[in-house]
């Protein structure tokens, strides 16, 4: 009972880390973006000791799926769409409904999640990697030169929208363990996070190098699949025949 108390209060913190990372942002005028950025990251750990917590105790719920959600909703939906719409000064139309298009589907990705079904791998993108990229490369491209000459760029609203639709698909996405067989993955993804950051001294960059890296892998691997899979099919055809 110890162990599921412990995983829910994990559960809890990454809820508050995704409220304030939206106070942060919107109340500091944009000068406590770092420190809103880390606050998703420090949920994004919670998420993943919440999870890791009450598998090992094997204490997982119906009430600590439900509240894993919602809080995922919370730190890794809406703040980040927070971040999207402070790109903007003015109310668009067309930014507004990209990221409630990345709402809607940062929703229906969390409501379909099967763990039992899913096994190993996650059906289509995980909302906190979402989160965590729309959030990050809503700093980057806010502190670019590029956009603070042009003062608009419309081509943004295409981020939640495609981060939306990434959710949705059918592609896997690995999942991200720092323990077992796979663990070489997520240090892999931190060393180059790590890297990074000692280079730009930037925490939105370092963030992108976790989870475009880790995106980029997935998409290989989607697309190699039907590949060796008709490989392994024909090799097993010409050992039939001989």
């Amino acid at each position: 009972m110890w162990t599921a108390n412990i995983a829910c209060i994990f559960t809890m913190m990454n809820l508050c880390c995704g409220f304030y990372a939206m106070m942060m942002h919107k109340m500091a005028i944009n000068t406590m973006d770092s420190w809103a950025l880390a606050a998703l990251l420090i949920a994004f750990g919670c998420d993943f000791l919440d999870g890791y917590l009450a598998r090992r105790g094997n204490l997982t719920s119906a009430f600590g799926e439900r509240l894993d959600s919602l809080a995922d909703l919370i730190s890794f939906g809406t703040a980040p769409m927070f971040f999207a719409l402070s790109m903007s000064k003015e109310w668009e139309v067309g930014l507004l409904v990209a990221c409630g298009l990345y709402l809607v589907c940062g929703a229906a990705r969390l409501a379909r999640y099967d763990p039992v079904s899913q096994g190993k791998v996650f059906k289509g993108m995980p909302i906190p990697i979402a989160g965590l990229s729309l959030a990050a490369f809503s700093l980057v491209i806010s502190e670019s030169h590029v956009w603070k000459h042009s003062g608009n760029i419309h081509w943004f609203a295409l981020a939640p929208v495609i981060l939306g639709l990434l959710m949705i698909s059918d592609i896997p996405f690995l999942k991200v363990s720092f323990v077992g067989p796979k663990k070489g993955l997520p240090l892999t993804l931190a060393a180059i996070s790590l890297a990074v950051l000692a280079v730009t001294h930037s925490l939105p960059l370092a963030t992108l190098g976790f989870t475009v890296p880790y995106t980029i892998l997935n998409f290989v691997l989607a697309a190699a699949g039907p590949l060796v899979g008709r490989m392994r099919a024909l090799r097993e055809a010409r050992s039939a025949v001989d």
